[in-house]
């Protein structure tokens, strides 16, 4: 853990766990600080060269890519002796990147959303196998993003979860029994069943809901997704990224408590 790092911490209690900056992460930054600057000079090369009509937008993009690599390479340089730093305490979470420090509690956070992604096929070797993404917003609007910058995040993202699900699932089930409807991002869940939009589909009307495999918004990237499969129908009554859920291990949770089908399938897993 960093000595600099303020007193007011142990107001979390005890450290849980330290996710350092992923050297990867610098690496990426200046693979493409470098294709910044090369394609800027080859630019400029090519507009020295070039007929006068098309000289000057060659010349005008190649500076413009190269001022911005080289003022991506100044504040990298400037800020590489303070790497980001992830900690995890018993009531909150710490992000430090310089001297500027981020600190929430858990019982503050509002929203946590996940987001996992992976490619398959030979095509996709130069990529990651998988990434993650794990975004907090608080009661009072602050956001704090954490992604594979930092190393094992993946364990850290499972960690938040737990304490969310630990703090918001009691009051959760308790406005569930009630009759409350508990809104999820595009999801309403509520003891008549769920709601997207102005469609309702009834408990008694579900067959299943599972946690499937499937493309990330039309593109080469793979994801997961909350499928709900409704009586008589072939077709998903609603297939959604579940990445776009917030508290999606909480609405999971009550999804149980309504007594449907639930297979949480790849999930299982990486548990």
């Amino acid at each position: 853990m960093d000595m600099h790092v303020p007193v007011v911490t142990t107001r979390l209690g005890g450290q849980i766990a330290d996710f350092p900056w992923n050297p990867r992460a610098r690496g990426a930054r200046w693979l493409l600080i470098g294709l910044l600057v090369g394609l800027g000079l080859l630019l400029i090369a090519l507009g020295r060269q070039a007929v006068p009509r098309a000289a000057p937008i060659l010349l005008g993009s190649g500076a413009l890519l190269l001022l911005i690599g080289v003022g991506a390479a100044y504040v990298s340089f400037r800020h590489g002796t303070h790497t980001p730093q992830l900690t995890l305490y018993e009531q909150g979470v710490v992000v430090q990147r310089g001297r500027q420090m981020n600190i929430v509690r858990y019982d503050e956070i509002d929203m946590l959303w996940e987001q996992i992604l992976w490619h398959n096929g030979r095509t996709q070797l130069m990529l990651p196998t998988r990434t993650h993404v794990y975004t907090i917003q608080t009661r009072d609007r602050r956001t704090l993003r954490l992604s594979d910058q930092f190393v094992d995040v993946r364990q850290a993202g499972t960690l938040l979860q737990q304490e969310v699900l630990r703090r918001s699932l009691p009051a959760a089930l308790a406005a569930y029994q009630v009759g409350t409807a508990l809104p999820f991002g595009p999801l309403t869940t509520s003891r008549d069943g769920l709601t997207r939009g102005k469609a309702t589909l009834p408990w008694a009307e579900v067959v299943r809901v599972s946690v499937t495999e499937g493309s990330y918004r039309g593109t080469a990237a793979r994801t997961y997704k909350l499928q709900v499969t409704r009586i008589g129908q072939r077709r998903p009554w609603l297939q959604i990224d579940l990445e776009q859920i917030p508290n999606s291990q909480v609405l999971l949770a009550l999804l149980r408590e309504s007594g449907v089908t639930l297979d949480l399938g790849p999930l299982l897993s990486l548990e």
